[in-house]
């Protein structure tokens, strides 16, 4: 058997060179490498074959919109399904969509400016049309077979015939076979996602017709709506909840970044209805500048998916986004409070939730995987005095004091601001319960009790912002923030936390409204030096950032076919805006950044310990070093 086999091998190899790439012209492109391989003798022969394979990985592994011409190129390959004609498609795994074109007159090249602005070639001539009447009709009656659009084929014979490029676009990523990432670039406010609207359109239809999905939409795993390029964000267009709703029904989807969502003109639908329970494989969910206030819609976009695995919000600067805890509440109740690892806040500080400032942790109770948490301190607090008092209060003051606007501030995303912009507390009638003072306020050692109880036994990352509100807290004769550094070591030092990795504590020291004159979070730093975990405070920023998976909004410096150079590989990402930003001084306890939150007096004396071994407290009695 192994000899008839070689010796079949022998007669494929002799054949003419000739017929031997003609056998390549019957074979889809994946199979290709494997007649190939056959033999050295067929390997060698099948040479003018893998030179087309290696050059089409070699340029259009990424392609975009900018060129006409390679559009058109590739739509041709996408139509052929064997041979080398089809080569040039099936090696397509990104494609980059920079803006729309509406008549024949705006077939150019797209020439972006390095501001991310897109305008047309001025001295290039319109490419003629690529398509004869003939082909328009053969088209619209091939595409019966895969999407079925009833009363729809003169819309489709009128985007042909005025020259609009978005069905031509949407159907090339429709016909791509093996197309995985497919990325829509930020765009001005009077311009339109066409490629995006047809996109939906035909999701829609394939949806109806219960017909196999075409090879693109099958293929695609992930889709970027909005990657940011443009230095000033207000000027960038909204982008409808329908068309996420669409998105979110692709067959293999697996992570969606999805910026300025907006429902739209009130008389529009939000696109709830397309999102049925767990129909999404969708496991990474990324709202960049959520506009959208529309609880039902949110209870959608939840509940669709048969596996949640990440959840990433982020406000639009400047912006409040409230009931933000409805997120967190209606993950609880779905299908992903089993898979969802990640629950996290882009620029907190934006964000309101009913009667707390974010969420209150034990909405994420029924969590069984959560691995990666953001949380505010005032929460916890809040939280922590609630069950020690079986507090009620005043809905009507309660809502005052949690429901105010932010702060005016400029639209940076870079920064949160030094103080967390919360009114002052009213007075409020607390029904108190056994033997605590009647203002029931939480005291140290509660603190530190609760914050190892309250916190999931599976996390690995825990993000805390905020300041210590002395409404809930009575900080006594303790330092600022002593209590906090007291219950991080009893995190870092129990049993119940086996994967703990990292701590992120700078945003906390960052809400000081002056100086202070000693470097919070010591005790901290030194527990978790001797457990292996990574704690970030303003101190010991100059340590190496271990990799820990967050979730990364995209931004221009990932786009592949713009003019942008490469991301300053010195810098880092920031966990609590979504950015990436330049790594700063480390620490360095003498310019005016370190000044702001710290004395240098505070500083010199920080080093002096850390320098002679010195104890950092002498307020050691053990707390939380079980």
């Amino acid at each position: 058997m192994v000899a008839r086999v070689g010796e079949e091998r022998g007669l494929l190899a002799r054949l003419p060179t000739e017929l031997i790439l003609n056998l390549y012209d019957e074979l889809e492109p994946s199979s290709h490498f494997a007649l190939a391989t056959t033999c050295k003798l067929l390997y060698a022969r099948s040479t003018p074959i893998l030179e087309i394979h290696r050059n089409a990985h070699r340029h259009n592994r990424v392609i975009s919109d900018c060129s006409l011409e390679l559009l058109v190129r590739v739509y041709r390959s996408a139509q052929a399904s064997v041979g080398s004609k089809a080569i040039e498609a099936w090696h397509v795994r990104k494609f980059e969509i920079w803006g729309s074109r509406e008549t024949w007159d705006e077939w150019k090249s797209w020439e972006i400016d390095a501001d991310g602005s897109v305008s047309l070639a001025a001295h290039e001539d319109p490419l003629p049309s690529p398509f004869g009447p003939r082909e328009v009709a053969d088209h619209i009656k091939e595409r019966e077979l895969m999407f079925h659009p009833t009363n729809d084929h003169e819309i489709i014979a009128y985007a042909f015939e005025d020259g609009e490029d978005g069905y031509f676009k949407a159907m090339i990523v429709s016909m791509l076979p093996r197309l995985n990432d497919l990325v829509f670039v930020s765009h001005h406010v009077s311009k339109q996602m066409l490629t995006l609207n047809w996109l939906e359109q035909m999701i829609q239809w394939s949806l109806d017709c219960g017909f196999p999905w075409p090879p693109g939409f099958n293929s695609l795993r992930k889709v970027s709506v909005g990657v940011p390029v443009f230095d000033r964000p207000e000027i960038e267009a909204v982008s409808r909840s329908m068309s996420l709703c669409t998105l979110l029904r692709l067959p293999s989807i697996e992570e969606i970044y999805y910026r300025n969502l907006s429902s739209g003109e009130p008389d529009e639908s939000d696109g709830g209805w397309l999102l049925p329970l767990e129909t999404s494989t969708v496991r990474t969910l990324v709202l960049d500048r959520i506009r959208e206030d529309n609880t039902n819609l949110r209870g959608a976009l939840v509940h669709t998916s048969i596996g949640l695995d990440a959840m990433v919000i982020r406000a639009q600067s400047g912006e409040p986004l409230d009931l933000v805890n409805t997120f967190p509440e209606e993950l609880s109740s779905s299908v992903s409070q089993r898979s969802l690892r990640q629950f996290l806040l882009y620029q907190p500080d934006c964000m309101f939730g009913y009667h707390c400032r974010n969420y209150e942790l034990s909405e994420l109770s029924s969590m069984r995987n959560i691995r990666m948490i953001q949380l505010c301190v005032e929460d916890l607090l809040m939280e922590c005095f609630c069950l020690l008092n079986g507090a009620c209060c005043n809905d009507t003051e309660m809502e005052y004091y949690f429901d105010q606007d932010p702060f005016d501030r400029d639209n940076d995303e870079s920064v949160l601001p030094e103080r967390a912009p919360l009114p002052d507390m009213p007075e409020m009638d607390w029904k108190t319960t056994g033997d605590r003072s009647a203002d029931g306020a939480v005291k140290h050692d509660d603190v530190v009790t609760h914050f190892t109880k309250c916190l999931p036994p599976t996390l690995e990352v825990l993000l805390l912002w905020g300041l210590e509100d002395e409404v809930w807290y009575n900080r006594g004769d303790y330092e600022v923030n002593e209590a906090l550094d007291d219950a991080v070591v009893a995190l870092i030092n129990s049993r119940s936390f086996p994967n703990l990795r990292a701590i992120y504590l700078e945003q906390v020291e960052k809400q000081a409204p002056i100086p202070r004159t000693k470097i919070s979070f010591q005790k901290t730093m030194i527990a978790a030096k001797g457990r292996g975990v990574y704690v970030r405070t303003l101190s010991n920023q100059h340590e190496p950032i271990p990799e820990l998976g967050f979730p990364r909004m995209p931004d221009k410096y990932d786009l592949e076919t713009g003019p942008f150079p490469a991301r300053d590989p010195t810098w880092i990402f920031d966990p609590f805006t979504g950015s990436w930003t330049a790594p700063g001084c480390g620490g360095c306890g003498s310019c005016e950044t370190c000044l702001r939150y710290y004395t240098k007096e505070a500083w010199e004396e920080f080093r002096r310990q850390k320098s002679d071994g010195s104890t950092v407290s002498d307020r050691d009695d053990g707390m939380g070093f079980s």
